[in-house]
């Protein structure tokens, strides 16, 4: 591996391949938001400082409430230059991780989603970090034709060889990623992503009288709900638009959780599609677990995710969901039994099938004894960071001795 050997003045590799402790590890993510991958990340570093490793998180953007969830011995770090989209600022992100790397000689630096993956990983293996690992949370290439495609394959089959470990948060992006020739075989492992999986299971129902803005009532309607960061990767629009065709019934509701980008154009395509009545965007919530139990149906809508935690979440709640047929969702939700689904970006079939649910209540509360049944104990937050600290362990062991 041409990252094999340790930094100057670093640490040195254990012969034993064990994880030393108090072990330096170095997390990087684009944004630290209130979102999927960013509480992943948030639960990885407060999990692995609990163990008494010195773990250090870098983030470009980021919400003052998730800085605020760290842990107090995760040192956390502002890097401006490492932002999402392509950007004339990434060959100084790259000069600026690779500072970061140097002053702070970690053991293992640990990459999260595509664009910090691909400037973390360049710039670990430019200062020879001993040990580089990749969280795969999304594949950017999916769903892509032509250019994108080619160009997103392209840069991760290019940070590729210096990766000693890929984890992914399902096994189909883990078989995708082989296929695709991303790395070995034995360089992969599946790390499902972790969460609180009891405040799910243990949450109790809210009154929506009390949470709709005035004057809307969910009353004889049956509530669908859909949550996530409000961009456009998302495609909540596209749903909202696709649901359209079905605002003369007043027999159901969508109501969105969540903030960003998208908000202000997302309200107003919802006026210009006459479903004022009918979905109803509430912005962030910081009781999701109460919301999703609350729900008779719970919908996600994108295409190039990785297995979303909120179908996770929505399955502990013991609520149906209905989704497009993700890599790996089948681990979760089983179509026709605890879910439907649907072929990626076909959103009149996604609104169909969510309508399809709204006409039948005794298929709902089937399907909602079926997710209760579900065993999600691999998303537990400590089986989590366990399987990560057995990676790292066993990417350890293949890397070789420095001389």
């Amino acid at each position: 591996m041409t990252n094999a050997t340790s930094l100057e003045s670093g640490p040195k590799m254990p012969a034993e391949r064990e994880l030393p402790p108090q072990s330096r590890i170095v997390h990087v993510i684009t944004r630290f938001i209130r979102g999927g991958a960013d509480e992943n990340t948030l639960f990885t570093c407060n999990g692995q400082a609990a163990q008494g490793h010195d773990v250090h998180l870098i983030t470009g953007r980021y919400h003052p409430e998730m800085v605020a969830g760290l842990d107090s011995r995760v040192h956390w770090h502002f890097v401006p230059s490492l932002v999402r989209d392509p950007s004339l600022q990434d060959l100084a992100c790259v000069i600026a991780l690779s500072r970061k790397f140097r002053e702070l000689k970690p053991l293992i630096v640990h990459t999260h989603e595509s664009k910090a993956g691909i400037l973390g990983r360049l710039a670990a293996c430019l200062v020879r970090v001993p040990l580089i690992i990749h969280g795969v949370h999304i594949l950017p290439f999916l769903n892509m034709s032509g250019t994108k495609r080619l160009l997103y394959l392209g840069m991760e089959k290019a940070v590729a060889p210096f990766t000693d470990a890929f984890l992914s948060v399902s096994e189909e992006m883990q078989r995708i990623c082989i296929v695709e020739g991303l790395g070995k075989p034995d360089r992969h492992f599946w790390v499902p992503s972790g969460m609180d999986t009891e405040q799910y299971r243990q949450a109790e129902k809210l009154d929506w009288s009390t949470i709709l803005p005035e004057g809307r009532t969910a009353v004889g309607r049956t509530v669908g709900l859909i949550a996530g960061h409000l961009e456009k990767r998302k495609q909540i629009g596209d749903l909202v638009e696709a649901l359209g065709v079905y605002s003369d019934r007043q027999d159901w509701m969508l109501v969105i959780a969540g903030e960003g980008p998208e908000h202000a154009a997302l309200q107003a395509r919802i006026g210009e599609l006459n479903l004022v009545e009918h979905v109803i965007v509430l912005g962030f919530r910081k009781d999701l677990p109460n919301l999703l139990v609350s729900a008779d149906i719970v919908l996600h809508a994108a295409g190039n995710e990785g297995l979303p935690r909120v179908v996770v979440q929505a399955t502990l709640a013991g609520r149906p969901v209905v989704t497009p047929a993700l890599p790996g969702i089948d681990k979760v939700v089983a179509d026709q039994r605890n879910g439907l689904f649907c072929a990626i970006n076909d959103f009149p079939a996604l609104a169909a099938n969510f309508i399809a649910l709204v006409d039948n209540p005794a298929r709902r509360d089937s399907m909602a004894a079926v997710a209760r049944e579900v065993d999600l104990s691999p998303w537990g937050i400590n089986a989590m960071v366990k399987r990560i600290n057995e990676a790292y362990k066993k990417a350890l062991s293949s890397v070789k001795t420095p001389s």
